[in-house]
């Protein structure tokens, strides 16, 4: 499937050409925003370290903790600072973060994405201690799920291309997806598989409406130059919730 994609858009994919800016080293280092990346990457990491451990290895009020807290809070408002007053430089530029319909696709999509990791990490779990599945049987019963998901992502992008209006399939997306969370937490050990394969599907039909959805945002309210930018953001908020 990836060696078809790569020779279907390395064949067929014609791109208009557009002059690129010459820039000098220097100058192209700097759009990497490095002063940034030096507060960012330490804010997140002792986060996630201060997350990974509190409440298991160490209790909550230990100094450990509570240092890794305060030097993720320091760091990521010292990050802030750096994109507001560097914005040509910023790997996430005000112009882009201040606006509204991206801040709420970035929102969008990081909630979507925390729901749909929950219900696959607990779902492997579930069928593993709930029914005594083995790992491999735990993630084959989840593809309902994962195939439901890709479908319903294909209709939703061929709808939308058609109506051409992206907020719909946003508004409706959640509310599938949450009526479909609330249906997969009534599972039980000696559920029939009717069940625990309908609800994934409608789970998965809820996530396919809006996963690929918020990429859209991007290329509407974003000028051309800002659009790769938009998109890696949106692309970013997914995975830092994963």
């Amino acid at each position: 499937m990836g060696a078809l994609a790569f020779a279907t858009v390395f064949f067929f994919l014609h791109l208009p050409y557009t002059p690129k800016e010459k820039l000098s080293i220097f100058a192209q280092l700097k759009r990497l925003d490095p002063i940034g990346l030096t507060f960012f990457v330490p804010s997140m990491v002792c986060l996630i370290m201060a997350l990974q451990w509190g409440g298991t290895t160490d209790p909550w009020s230990a100094p450990r903790i509570i240092g890794l807290l305060v030097t993720f809070v320091v760091t990521f408002v010292a990050f802030l600072i750096v994109e507001f007053t560097m914005p040509d430089t910023a790997m996430a530029p005000p112009r882009v973060i201040l606006n509204r319909s991206m801040g709420g696709a970035m929102l969008f999509i990081f909630l979507l994405a925390g729901g749909m990791m929950n219900a696959v990490y607990y779902l492997a779990i579930w069928f593993q201690a709930a029914q005594g599945q083995s790992a491999m049987q735990a993630g084959v019963r989840t593809i309902p799920m994962v195939l439901s998901l890709v479908l319903f992502g294909i209709i939703t992008a061929v709808a939308t291309q058609k109506i051409g209006y992206y907020v719909p399939a946003m508004l409706l997306s959640p509310i599938l997806a949450s009526i479909a969370s609330g249906l997969l937490s009534t599972l039980t050990p000696h559920s029939h598989a009717s069940k625990w394969i309908g609800y994934q599907v409608f789970y998965g039909c809820g996530l396919g409406v809006g996963a690929q959805t918020a990429n859209l945002v991007a290329q509407t309210v974003l000028p051309r130059s800002d659009v790769s930018l938009g998109m890696a953001m949106v692309s970013g908020a997914y995975t830092k919730c994963i």
